[in-house]
């Protein structure tokens, strides 16, 4: 976002919380860009079981759909966690 990027999409994660990481994150939202990550893929309530960067506040989290713009059965899903799939 120093470089101008309104949006950052991101495609990886893992189940480990990461202060520094967080924290830089915190600064990319609060600097004016939007910061999107995939839900993961292990077809699990995210509400409950965290994963990141998808959990952090303010992140845009996406979990996968199908052609048929169902919910597939490896993403990620979460009421308060997810918020729209693709």
């Amino acid at each position: 976002y120093n470089n101008g990027a309104h949006v950052i999409s991101n495609s990886w994660g893992g189940s480990k919380r990461n202060a520094c990481l967080e924290a830089t994150i915190r600064r990319v939202i609060w600097g004016g860009a939007l910061f999107v990550a995939s839900a993961n893929n292990n077809g699990r309530n995210t509400d409950w079981r965290k994963s990141y960067p998808a959990n952090y506040p303010g992140v845009i989290a996406v979990g996968n759909s199908d052609i048929n713009d169902q919910k597939t059965k490896s993403s990620n899903y979460g009421k308060n966690s997810v918020f729209i799939f693709a």
